[in-house]
């Protein structure tokens, strides 16, 4: 009785303790969303009033358009590289051992590891070395070096529950290696695939430090444009651009979770 009580409380206290993580997460987003239906001309909390004044400004904004698309264009391609060559270096470093086996995974890892001001100072100096001068192209490998720990961490994820057997009873029944990746492998890894690509989508999209020393006049992004923004003037349509961009977060969210289920990503 004693022991069924304890494991109540514990499971209680687990509960609650989730519940204060998830109140002390949001509540910085709920505080943004609300500012962006305030009626005086500076941002302030509570709201006074309810307007959607703001997001109509926020869409006349000069270039964020622009911007947004050419954000959109940029985490696609940088969450599409990073799937599969995260799910690449995933496979090939899963259940295999070798010599430098945890100097390699730490390399891959590094971004998350080094300030992402670190990484962007040291691409610009790398491409300034290489006289590289194709702006888009270089913030979508500086993107893709970013969120390519992402990718490897979720494939890494769901290749630890994956039964090995499988590939073993394809190759016996005459599949070749990149058969058995395609038609054994991968269906059953997809969600975390699917799921490194979303997380490697969002962190690109809203990526600021890599992007302001890799992009020029013609290829500024969405989260540099808002920066630029609030220098020149601060009124609530920064905070509906704000809300907007958490309302695409959230949008990619439940698509995702449409497409793989919740409990495939819920596993990773």
């Amino acid at each position: 009785m004693n022991t069924s009580s304890g494991g109540r409380v514990r499971a209680i206290m687990l509960w609650l303790y989730a519940l204060l993580v998830v109140i002390f997460l949001l509540t910085p987003l709920v505080v943004v969303v609300s500012m962006s239906f305030s009626v005086p001309m500076t941002m302030a909390f509570p709201p006074t009033g309810l307007t959607l004044n703001w997001y109509a400004k926020a869409l006349t904004v000069t270039g964020l358009g622009e911007s947004f698309l050419r954000s959109i264009e940029l985490a696609v391609l940088s969450a599409f590289i990073s799937a599969v060559l995260g799910t690449i270096a995933a496979v090939g470093m899963a259940n295999r051992n070798f010599p430098g086996k945890a100097l390699v995974t730490s390399f891959f890892l590094s971004p998350l590891v080094f300030p992402s001001i670190v990484v962007g100072v040291a691409l610009l100096q790398f491409f300034r070395t290489l006289r590289f001068d194709h702006v888009f192209a270089a913030l979508v490998l500086g993107h893709v070096i970013v969120t390519i720990p992402y990718t490897i961490r979720t494939v890494t994820a769901s290749l630890e529950v994956f039964d090995y057997t499988l590939l073993d009873a394809a190759k016996v029944l005459g599949a070749d290696e990149l058969r058995t990746f395609w038609e054994v492998m991968l269906p059953i890894i997809k969600p975390g695939v699917f799921s490194g690509g979303v997380f490697a989508f969002l962190v690109s999209f809203d990526n600021y430090t890599v992007s302001m020393f890799l992009a020029d006049a013609k290829n500024i992004t969405l989260p540099i444009r808002i920066y630029n923004y609030s220098e020149a003037s601060i009124d609530p349509s920064i905070t509906a651009v704000a809300a907007m961009m958490i309302l695409v977060s959230i949008a990619i969210f439940a698509i995702s979770a449409r497409l793989v289920g919740v409990r495939d990503l819920s596993k990773l």
